[in-house]
């Protein structure tokens, strides 16, 4: 697609629910260009020869959602937890502690697992969510808020809470998670939490 300078547009599309738009604001002045603006999601620009080309940008993703823990390879559960920095065990103690959880979600690239979720509740009035992973390279694609809405989902009249990794608090946050004033936890091994940065 190929855009002439000094043109205003603004493009639309409607995928997963989400709208995205992209609008480019475009000055031409002579030979120069004087002012570009522009906020792009999912599109590559190129200028060349006073002309602007906008081109699709990689949308080969096909994600897929899955709601049970069938079929799944637990020693890459294991293995994206790793990559992301959480605490990982052999893939059976993830099998168990995924299969005795309320709700799971796994995030699906075609048939290449990318993320992960679950939550323990009594399903009324609490519950608390777990495991949430994204592989690196997926990451920023809003992949991670999908899975946590989904297990929101599953727990309707539920409060959630969660203990957020690190430096992950605004992902949270960006989901209506508020910082509690008197979260109170008892960790088996403390000095390991305090060392992650999750306590005091």
């Amino acid at each position: 697609m190929t855009l002439t300078l000094g043109r205003s547009i603004c493009y639309s599309y409607h995928k997963n629910n989400n709208i995205h738009i992209a609008k480019i604001i475009l000055h031409h002045n002579s030979k120069n260009i004087k002012r570009i603006l522009a906020v792009i999601v999912n599109y590559e620009i190129c200028i060349a020869n006073c002309n602007i080309y906008i081109k699709k940008g990689d949308s080969r993703m096909d994600l897929k959602l899955q709601y049970n823990c069938s079929n799944i390879d637990w020693e890459e559960v294991s293995s994206i937890l790793e990559k992301v920095g959480m605490s990982h065990y052999e893939g059976e103690i993830h099998k168990k502690a995924f299969e005795n959880s309320y709700a799971v979600v796994f995030a699906f690239d075609n048939d290449k697992l990318i993320g992960f979720g679950r939550a323990i509740s009594d399903g009324v009035y609490q519950s608390a969510i777990y495991d949430i992973a994204v592989l690196p390279e997926y990451q920023g694609k809003s992949i991670g808020s999908k899975i946590v809405n989904k297990i929101l989902e599953c727990v309707p009249t539920c409060n959630a809470i969660l203990y957020a990794s690190p430096g992950k608090e605004k992902f949270y946050e960006k989901l209506n998670f508020k910082k509690m004033k008197t979260g109170m936890a008892f960790f088996r091994n403390s000095i390991k939490m305090q060392m992650k940065g999750f306590i005091e």
